[in-house]
């Protein structure tokens, strides 16, 4: 089991600092539904926990593949078990407000961001997600013992910079806040991300795939997000069935149908 989230824990809206928040798209042109930005660092593993934690990442390390500034391991079996039987979905939903699930893509359940001893960059740029929502969690860090830049703080644009201690966790609507993972300072850094999308198929979930990600199974990945879109579109079909009576809904569910259709067609290109 995870640690439950805080009753005092602070969260931050995107109308905190953008009035006019589900006007704004992101680089996938996409405008936000869910006033949410991010929340607070909060414990979510308890020190018990995070060992068996470290020890499944370093009998893992074998797997991860270099990317342009971090190594990433994707898909650790043993994790995506813990995760699966935990009660994640239910901390995280309280955090947001509304019913999030695990990623329905496989591989994008859970990725694992290391940062080697003595990298001289950060574990990644300012960038948006493209999944919806992330929950990072700090697991190991170790270095300098530096306050602010270089210290291994997860930094978001107009919402402040986090320190945090292994362990602990942060939910960001990532596809719409801009964010990045800072190096330690003669140090290593780790950390768990997790992928997760709105339940509600009236939401619209922003998910993209890519070709020729090094990480990538590319027929797996490809095969999981086209049953995932397609299983939405046959739910909004079955929406549409159900209120023939109203135009305005029909109207709806058919522009959600587009938008599915076309999150594949450009997956394809």
């Amino acid at each position: 089991m995870l640690m439950d989230v805080p009753v005092s824990l602070q969260r931050k809206c995107l109308s905190d600092t953008n009035p006019q928040w589900w006007l704004t798209p992101n680089l996938n042109n996409v405008c936000p539904e869910i006033n949410f930005a991010c929340c607070e660092p909060f414990q979510v593993i308890s020190e018990k926990e995070l060992t068996k934690f470290i020890d499944i990442i370093n009998k893992n390390k074998s797997k991860a593949v270099q990317y342009s500034r971090s190594f990433t391991i994707r898909g650790i079996p043993e994790i995506d078990e813990i995760l699966g039987c935990s009660n994640l979905e239910m901390i995280l939903s309280k955090i947001v407000g509304i019913e999030l699930k695990m990623h329905p893509i496989k591989v994008e359940h859970s990725h694992v961001n290391l940062q080697a001893k003595n990298e001289e960059s950060a574990v990644d740029d300012w960038h948006l997600d493209y999944v919806p929502f992330v929950f990072v969690i700090l697991l190991e860090k170790s270095g300098k013992e530096t306050v602010g830049v270089n210290s291994g703080r997860l930094c978001t644009k107009d919402f402040g910079d986090f320190s945090m201690k292994p362990g602990e966790g942060i939910l960001l609507q990532g596809s719409h806040v801009l964010h990045k993972a800072e190096m330690c300072e003669e140090g290593s850094r780790t950390s768990l991300v997790i992928s997760l999308v709105p339940k509600n198929i009236e939401l619209y979930d922003c998910t993209m795939v890519y070709k020729h990600r090094p990480t990538y199974d590319e027929q797996s990945i490809f095969y999981d997000f086209i049953s995932y879109r397609m299983a939405n579109i046959k739910e909004m079909g079955q929406n549409i069935l159900s209120s023939y009576h109203s135009d305005e809904n029909i109207k709806f569910w058919i522009s959600r149908i587009r938008d599915e259709c076309m999150i594949i067609e450009n997956c394809l290109i």
